[in-house]
């Protein structure tokens, strides 16, 4: 089903289209229900969506077309395993406003390419081994099998799991010189779901069993270029991870010692484990349905976005009707480091996707976010509690040339990145967003495919 947006917005600015092949997500929304932080008495006072129409003032207006697109089929859904095989990069991610990197399958086999002027030019980085598709599994979590983490402008992670052994592939000077290190893991099968690196030194990788081991959780800490891995805990001292069983999960710590790790799991609520101490030990909370949605169920949990104290995540939540499933998108949001959450309902969002794998709205920090929704960029520049809509007929006519939406990446608040594909899975656009804060008109050029 789709799901309404709205917003405006003032901005300008100047794509750059190139590449081969991506696509945008079709989430599915029925991901394992989930976990989060946080007391039920601490949820906070819940507030219906009071951004319903916000006017264009005439400054916004000036050489505009303002008419909504109606376009159902805008943003595309997506097919991974067509993805996978479409023989295209569709995943990327920008360093600085220059230099970046994508990845995806080329003929069964993962291959990683760098730009260095912005996505013009791209050259190919010769891995230290192959990776075939045949011989990994796709993963059900918020990243693939393998995943890439940029941590620098030359240092580049690749992370694979290939039968009972986490692979890590590591360069620091852009894929002239490679580290191969192999992390036993307990048990064959598991799958990537959740990545967090938060440079050379630390990091943290949760991963989850598939099948009847689906109740099978690995969470590490990363040391030492991710040479060596740590198992945590969140709660008793079992052999995994003690997440609750179909528990689906994303970790994310702001430094080495402050992080949390949300969940949803088939109780329909969302767990929150909150730790300051690098993971060692865990303080578990639980959010209920949020008022004004009886009935529904906590089913995905996205990346949450954290600076310092303040911090939000996303949640999906689900209700079956005897006309269909229908759908309501939640922000936490906390401004004291998890002790107490607001909620509110993004109804402007419900259709709005960031990348391929269905995460609706794309982070740069806890204030400023960036989604495509109903044919146009929205952005929010205070953690979600207004949006805009920045007003392009040039990205509109860009998005109906290219209607899948495979990643966002903004660097600031004024450049990002925008990777799209066609209908058909064989060409892609890599588009280049600038933003100056006063117009709200933007141009798109193609500069390769």
């Amino acid at each position: 089903m789709r799901l309404p947006r709205t917003l405006a917005s003032l901005l300008t600015f100047t794509m750059i289209i190139g590449l081969t092949g991506c696509s945008v997500t079709s989430n599915n929304d029925t991901g394992q229900p989930g976990t989060g932080r946080g007391k039920a008495d601490s949820l906070g006072t819940f507030t219906g969506d009071p951004r319903t129409s916000l006017k264009a003032t005439p400054a916004d207006t000036a050489g505009l077309v303002h008419q909504k697109p109606t376009d159902a089929s805008l943003p595309a859904t997506v097919s991974l395993a067509a993805l996978q095989k479409s023989n295209t990069f569709y995943n990327m991610e920008m360093f600085d406003g220059n230099v970046g990197y994508r990845w995806g399958y080329l003929h069964g086999n993962f291959a990683l390419e760098r730009t260095e002027n912005a996505g013009v030019n791209w050259y190919s980085i010769a891995l230290p081994r192959t990776l075939p598709l045949a011989q990994l599994n796709k993963g059900t979590g918020a990243v693939e099998n393998p995943t890439v983490q940029v941590t620098g402008e030359n240092s580049i992670y690749v992370f694979a799991v290939t039968g009972s052994t986490l692979l890590n592939l590591h360069t620091n000077d852009a894929g002239h010189h490679w580290t191969q290190t192999s992390l036993p893991l307990p048990t064959s099968g598991l799958q990537l779901e959740s990545v967090n690196l938060l440079g050379d030194q630390d990091g943290f990788i949760l991963l989850r069993g598939q099948g009847k081991a689906s109740a099978i959780h690995q969470l590490y800490r990363l040391q030492n270029n991710a040479t060596t891995a740590v198992a945590l805990h969140v709660s008793g001292n079992g052999k995994d991870a003690g997440l609750p069983a179909s528990a689906q999960a994303v970790v994310h710590f702001t430094n080495p010692q402050d992080g949390w790790l949300v969940a949803v799991t088939t109780d329909g609520n969302v767990h929150l484990y909150d730790s300051h101490n690098g993971g060692n030990t865990w303080t578990a909370s639980t959010f209920h349905t949020p008022p004004g949605l009886t009935g529904f169920k906590a089913v995905r949990v996205y990346e949450p976005s954290r600076l310092e104290q303040e911090g939000n995540f996303l949640v999906r939540y689900a209700r079956p009707t005897n006309k269909g499933t229908q759908y309501h998108l939640v922000m936490f949001r906390s401004v004291n480091g998890g002790n107490k959450f607001t909620t509110r309902v993004e109804d402007p969002l419900f259709d709005a996707v960031s990348d391929y794998m269905g995460n609706p709205v794309s982070f740069l920090n806890q204030d400023y976010a960036f989604a495509i929704n109903d044919q146009r960029l929205v952005a929010s520049w205070d953690g979600g509690m207004t949006w805009r809509t920045i007003h392009s007929s040039s990205l509109e006519t860009t998005l109906n040339a290219y209607p899948r939406v495979l990643a966002t990446d903004f660097e600031s608040d004024t450049l990002g990145y925008l990777l799209l594909q066609t209908a058909n899975y064989q060409r892609t656009a890599f588009v280049k967003v600038t933003l100056n804060g006063t117009s709200s008109w933007a141009n798109a050029q193609v500069v390769s495919h």
